[in-house]
């Protein structure tokens, strides 16, 4: 473009070439967003490489966008609700054991568990001015109008899953912490802090088998590949074979060839 005297034409007759190549580009974000979904699934459920992996990216997105996306809005409440299920029995069981402890230590527990769980108080991230909140505007402002949907649906996302979050918080007035309550209370916040990544472990988990399954229905869709059932070909014919060994092994050991046998 910068070219005297022919750059403009240039540019005007390159017009819908440049054009053809941003609708790729944007079609290329779409699929980076919705491979954070499929690919772990993808490589997983059918052991392809990186290129195969780009290529089923960018093709399922192509021949399936609305399956997709519908799959993933009935996956994201099963999702919410399972999670919110595991929230209420580790409060409840939370709960529970600070009522036995509480009457069989006494003051000494209450003090543990109540700066146990104050280190582990995430009411930081609930509010309405959190790091990710902050994070997720600014990337909204440097977006394309046409993501700013989608920057608007994670945020809210987000939000749901913070709200579902297990409180594992304990407010105790046992007055004065010695020391060595306070040591303990710091050992004691490190199992409240697995409990946590358990609890979001538990949801990726769920992520992660929805995700295969939605793959292998996209394979027989588009391909009229059934991974559940070539699996299990794949196992006969790997016995088919250690069966042909073990019976030349056989004849091997008794001095027969395989035409007297």
């Amino acid at each position: 473009g910068k070219i005297p005297f022919i750059g403009s034409i240039l540019t005007s007759l390159l017009f819908p070439i440049y054009f053809l190549g941003s609708i790729f580009l944007v079609f290329s974000i779409l699929v980076f967003f919705s491979s954070f979904l499929i690919l772990p699934a993808l490589t997983g459920a059918h052991s392809q490489d990186t290129i195969g992996s780009v290529f089923h990216s960018y093709q399922i997105l192509f021949n399936q966008p609305w399956r997709l996306i519908t799959y993933n809005l009935l996956l994201l409440p099963i999702i919410v609700f399972s999670m919110k299920v595991l929230s209420w029995f580790y409060e409840s069981s939370f709960n529970l054991i600070n009522i036995i402890l509480e009457e069989v230590i006494g003051k000494s527990y209450s003090n543990i568990i109540s700066y146990a769980s104050s280190l582990l108080n995430v009411d930081f991230i609930i509010n309405d001015n959190n790091i990710f909140q902050i994070l997720t505007s600014n990337l909204e402002n440097l977006s394309l109008e046409l993501l700013d949907f989608l920057f608007l649906f994670f945020e809210q996302l987000l939000n749901i899953f913070l709200t579902i979050l297990p409180s594992l918080i304990y407010n105790s007035n046992g007055g004065y912490i010695s020391s060595t309550e306070t040591f303990s209370a710091v050992i004691l916040s490190v199992s409240l802090i697995f409990l946590y990544l358990s609890f979001f472990s538990y949801g990726f988990s769920i992520l992660s088998v929805g995700q295969t399954i939605i793959f292998i229905i996209f394979k027989k869709l588009m391909e009229d590949e059934n991974l559940l059932k070539s699996s299990h070909g794949n196992n006969d014919k790997t016995n088919e074979i250690d069966s042909s060994t073990i019976t030349d092994s056989s004849a091997k050991i008794l001095g027969l060839s395989s035409e007297e046998e």
